[in-house]
């Protein structure tokens, strides 16, 4: 297609724009390329003058031709001072990096082809239209060839923008990086130091010493308690206390104490709840807060107390604590390591350290009025809750829940608390009534009630909240009586309702078919009775034991319909209920308890007993009647299943549930009443039960064995051995002191001598007697009745060797009097411990130790597992039992016992103290005998085992301290002995290997004696094979010099000898006089037999003088 002219000025025109505007971005980016802006202009291109000629022949153009012509050359002026700017600028920083570089040389390029267009395209334009049509024509200048350079060019500098884009992200990322680098340097201490302090605190929490210590000091769990409540409550149900102003005040305000009380059966469980669900979530988050709750419950046993109590909440401070605090360990050592339990002022303080460090520690203590108040035990807790209120430090804050009882009113109005510090359930009762309310519809909405209309919903929700007066479980109970009616008669149920809980019960139990009562009675009595669970099988035996009955127990009677929950509970709806995670103490499955405390009590109740109602009144309780109940059934329950035969453990729970309660509790039950209570017939059946050799009593023996033996881990009950114990023995094992003496009436003189007098045999770690099984148990009462039965005082046998060490060693001050008092000899030998002075001594009885010194007690008497009480002090690290038998004349170098001597005691047990006292009373240092042969492998050893078997700990100072001393003191570091061979062998074993105390040992002076042997054995052989090579080289010598003339040159082994080289090893069976050789320079080399090496002899050489050289 053919361009006129005007056409194609115009588009000239328009490129020179173009161009130009190409030109200036271009020199934008070049001109900040390193950050700075464009230079000035520059001279090295002159302006041309402007020409008249060029304006009058450019008439035609759209644009006066000087003005391009002005243009184009500034535009070069101006490009090629940027250039030489660009060039001055090459060594700041980045100017020479390879991209800049190859930038810069391409955007030259293009500018030198886009000024040669523009040069082109001015002198094209400086001729008139005719000669630029006719140049045109005549294709005088290629157009396309010089565009087409410039877009080739213009690619070419696409990539090397693209090259350039890479490399300014690549520096901004050099320079984030550099940044990040220099926070990371920051931080990395910072993290360090974090994860060092989070190893820390997985090593102590992890340590095994420290979690034996928490087991002991509490192994009550009440979480599954926790658990229960929490998935029994309703949601949204008990918010309103966590939003409430004054226990927002009681989380923040300095030592705080708030009381929440109300009726029973208000909810008061179901609102601790919230609160220990919230604090628990809010210490979670934050490692400076902690918080302990603990459950009071009338079902537990033993009884809970407030040292129970202190124990728990102290146990889980500190676990929620980093460390391993020292007062925890002295807590370990003053009590646990004696075998003793911390009093409660111990705890009191205890419980101080515990929250100390934590900006809060909050303790919320549950149904306060659930403790029992026999023996003071409620009256000791209040008090000490008093206490800790008055004296309690600014982090802490306590809660505690109860019903408004007397005896805890009037102990908190003592405080006295102020009105911000109570809340009282009847002041709030539109927000319990708002949870009731929640309660109640969410009940309703559920699957049980699906059979009602709303309208019948609506009224049961609005009459229930009108009665309820703030009581959940009146409304809960009202709920299954709902539940159990046909909708008909729903509205003359509500219109009828209780008006309080015990008539609830009173309702109930008139529910309770007649035909039932006989059942019915007797589960109430079991569960009311019993302070463990039973499961559902164990109690559906109980319903159908009938004492008057023949037979009492009938299998042929079971009601299979009792052995789920769920007979149960239609059985007795509302009065009891399943705990899922309480599974019962005896047998398997879960656990039946009462539905709420309240329950028991009325059973109990005089409202009960009094009421008009023969059909409700008969199940009423007493206890003396309930008990005399209970063991008579349990003996008949044993006694039938005695005569069972082949029963085997795996069988027992499965043929008889009831059994191994029944067996373990008759007596108990039977010691709770008056002897005078007891029925002729109820006397029958326990003398019947006790006939010594009979099914009857090998049975009670094998499910009694731990209470008759000192075992820690008695065998399983099919290894049992039911070995010759008589009854008598069985009962002062177990304290059943009335029994006893019913048992004992019984006998006749002979009779009663075996029984009292005569040892077990074949009793592997009984107490070999009864008075020793009494006095180990501290039962004074069983120990007078059989001192006054004849019991010799001093008898001989058992574990204990006699009642007056195993007093000593049950820690019984009163019991150790008593026996002194009937004539105990306080030497008697015989026993675990040798003599009562000793068993004292090991369990840090000082008072014991004083007693029976001020009786006589011989301080160096011999025997036992630590040879004389002196080494039992030693080893088990009591300074003031050591001093005070030191005192009395104890020899510090007496031999004998596990240890050996006192000091090999002390540095097993690890007492620094103990092992420095000895050593500056004249203890020998090296003396041998014992399990380790030495004290310093006794205390290697230790050392090594205890690191080894708990793997969170470490050697610590005491214990290299220890070492150290007894080196200084002259300990031979390489002695010989004991149960390891050395020191050294000791701390390598692998099952003990310990590096710090090698290492120690090492630096000490310590050598391996195997390794010591083995190297005098090598070199003995080495000295051999030398001498015996030397040897044949001086016989090879004298039989050369003797044919060969004395001017021949030296042999081969003249000539070795000469320089001092080694000879060849002779063969063993190398003969002693060698060949001739062939000729005078050539000696035959003998051939090594590395089958036969000789033996080294026995001794070495006794002169030292060397082998002599052999002349040529």
């Amino acid at each position: 297609m053919q361009v006129s002219g005007d056409d194609r000025e115009r588009i000239l025109n328009n490129k020179l724009r173009n161009l130009g505007a190409l030109n200036t971005v271009n020199r934008d980016k070049l001109g900040t390329t390193d950050g700075n802006a464009a230079p000035a202009t520059s001279s090295a291109v002159a302006k041309p003058s402007t020409d008249p000629g060029f304006e009058t022949a450019a008439v035609a153009t759209e644009v006066p031709i000087y003005e391009l012509w002005n243009e184009a050359w500034d535009e070069l002026r101006n490009n090629t001072a940027l250039f030489e700017d660009y060039d001055g600028n090459s060594e700041k920083e980045g100017a020479n990096l390879p991209v800049h570089i190859s930038y810069r040389e391409e955007l030259k390029i293009l500018y030198v082809k886009i000024l040669t267009f523009q040069a082109t395209c001015l002198c094209h334009l400086s001729h008139g239209n005719g000669g630029r049509v006719v140049r045109d024509m005549v294709v005088w200048t290629d157009w396309d060839e010089l565009s087409t350079a410039i877009d080739v060019q213009k690619k070419h500098m696409d990539e090397i923008e693209l090259q350039w884009r890479d490399f300014k992200l690549q520096e901004q990322w050099n320079l984030e990086e550099k940044r990040h680098n220099e926070h990371m340097d920051y931080l990395d201490p910072i993290s360090n130091e974090i994860r060092r302090i989070r190893e820390v605190t997985e090593k102590a929490q992890s340590d095994k010493i420290r979690l034996g210590l928490l087991r002991w000091l509490s192994s009550e769990d009440f979480s599954a308690r926790y658990n229960d409540i929490w998935s029994r409550r309703e949601e949204l149900t008990g918010d309103w206390l966590i939003e409430n102003d004054r226990y927002n005040d009681w989380k923040t305000r300095p030592g705080s104490f708030l009381w929440l009380y109300g009726k029973a059966g208000s909810g008061k469980s179901y609102l601790s709840a919230p609160a220990i669900h919230s604090l628990a979530n809010s210490c979670e988050d934050s490692p400076y807060e902690a918080f302990a709750y603990y459950y009071f419950t009338f079902t537990e046993q033993p009884d809970q107390d407030a040292s129970r109590m202190l124990s728990s909440m102290i146990r889980q401070l500190c676990g929620a604590r980093p460390d391993s605090p020292g007062w925890l360990n002295n807590l370990g050592s003053t009590f646990r390591d004696k075998g003793a339990r911390p009093t409660l002022e111990h705890l009191e303080a205890a419980l101080w350290n515990a929250v100390e460090g934590f900006d809060a520690a909050y303790l919320i203590v549950d149904a306060l009025d659930e403790c029992t108040t026999s023996k003071g035990t409620r009256a000791t807790l209040m008090k000490s809750l008093v206490k800790l209120q008055k004296c309690s430090p600014p982090n802490v804050h306590i809660l505690v829940t109860s019903r408004k009882e007397p005896d805890i009113k009037a102990a908190l109005t003592r405080v006295p608390l102020a009105s911000e510090e109570k809340i009282d359930l009847l002041e709030f009762r539109d927000a319990v009534n708002h949870d009731m309310g929640i309660y109640l519809q969410q009940k309703l909405d559920s699957p049980e009630f699906d059979n009602l209309s709303d309208d019948t919903k609506q009224l049961a929700r609005s009459l229930l909240l009108e009665k309820a007066d703030g009581m959940f479980q009146y409304v809960a109970l009202q709920l299954i009586e709902i539940e159990n009616s046909l909708e008909e008669d729903i509205p003359k149920l509500l219109a009828d309702l209780p008006q309080d809980l015990d008539e609830t019960y009173i309702r109930m139990l008139k529910s309770i078919d007649s035909r039932h009562y006989p059942i019915v009675y007797r589960i109430l009595i079991w569960i009311a009775m019993s302070r463990v669970s039973f499961s559902p099988a164990m109690l559906a035996e109980a319903a159908i034991i009938d004492p008057r009955a023949e037979p009492p127990f009938d299998p042929q009677k079971r009601l299979k319909g009792l052995e789920k929950p769920k007979g149960l509970l239609k059985l007795l709806p509302g009065l009891l209920r399943e705990e899922e995670d309480d599974y019962a103490k005896y047998g398997e499955g879960p656990g039946i308890r009462f539905s709420h405390f309240s329950v028991r009590e009325f059973l109990f109740s005089t409202n009960l007993r009094e009421n008009p109602s023969e059909k409700v009144s008969r199940y009423a309780l007493r206890k003396d009647e309930a008990n005399h109940i209970m063991a008579e059934s349990c003996i008949c329950y044993h006694l039938y299943a005695s005569q069972v035969k082949d029963v085997t453990e795996g069988d027992q729970l499965k043929l008889f549930p009831l059994w191994e309660y029944a067996a373990l509790n008759w007596t108990a039950h039977l010691e709770a009443i008056d002897e005078k209570l007891w029925t002729p017939l109820l006397k029958k059946k326990v003398l019947f039960a006790l006939k010594p050799n009979t099914d009857s009593f090998i049975c009670m023996i094998r499910f009694g064995y731990h209470k008759m033996t000192t075992a820690s881990f008695p065998p399983p009950l099919v290894y049992r051995n039911p070995y010759s114990a008589y009854p008598a023995y069985y009962m002062s094992a177990n304290g059943c002191q009335r029994v006893l003496s019913l048992y004992l009436r019984d006998l006749n003189t002979e009779q009663l001598n075996a029984q009292i007098n005569c040892q077990l045999i074949e009793a592997p770690e009984s107490f070999g007697n009864p008075l020793q099984a009494a006095a180990y148990n501290r039962d004074h009462e069983t120990i007078k009745l059989l001192l006054e039965w004849g019991v010799d005082v001093n008898a001989q046998g058992g574990w204990y060797g006699n009642a007056l060490q195993a007093a000593a060693y049950g820690r019984s001050e009163e019991t150790v009097k008593l026996l002194l008092d009937y004539g105990a000899d306080v030497n008697s030998q015989g026993g675990e411990y040798g003599n009562a002075l000793q068993a004292a001594a090991c369990r840090h009885q000082k008072k014991i130790v004083e007693l029976l010194l001020e009786h006589g007690a011989n301080v160096n008497a011999q025997g036992g597992v630590y040879g004389n009480a002196l080494q039992a002090a030693a080893y088990i690290a009591d300074r003031e039992i050591f001093k005070n038998l030191q005192e009395h004349g104890a020899n510090v170098n007496s031999q004998g016992g596990a240890y050996g001597n006192a000091l090999q005691a002390a540095a097993a047990g690890g007492s620094r103290d103990i092992v420095e006292l000895l050593l500056e009373l004249g203890a020998d240092v090296n003396a041998k005998g014992g399990m380790f042969g030495n004290a310093l492998q006794a205390s290697a050893a230790a050392v090594a085992a205890a690191a080894a078997q708990y793997s969170g700990s470490s050697e610590s100072e005491e214990d290299i301290i220890i070492m150290h001393l007894l080196v200084k003191h002259g300990a031979d570091v390489n002695a010989q002995g004991g149960f390891y061979g050395s020191a050294l062998k000791a701390a390598t074993k692998p099952e003990l290997q310990s590096k710090p105390i090698i290492d120690l040992l090492l630096l000490l002076g310590a050598i391996e004696y195997s390794l010591f042997k083995s190297a005098i054995v090598f070199v003995r052989v080495i000295w051999q094979a030398v001498y015996a090579t030397t040897m044949t080289a001086v016989h090879t010598v004298q039989s050369q010099t003797a044919t060969v003339p004395t001017d021949q040159p030296q042999t081969a082994a003249a000539a070795l000898m000469a320089q001092h080289r080694p000879l060849p090893h002779p063969s063993a069976t190398t003969p002693t006089t060698p060949p001739t050789p062939t000729s005078p320079d050539q000696t035959p080399s003998p051939q090594r037999n590395t089958k036969h090496i000789p033996n080294p002899p026995s001794q070495p050489p006794q002169s030292n003088t060397p082998p002599p050289t052999p002349q040529p």
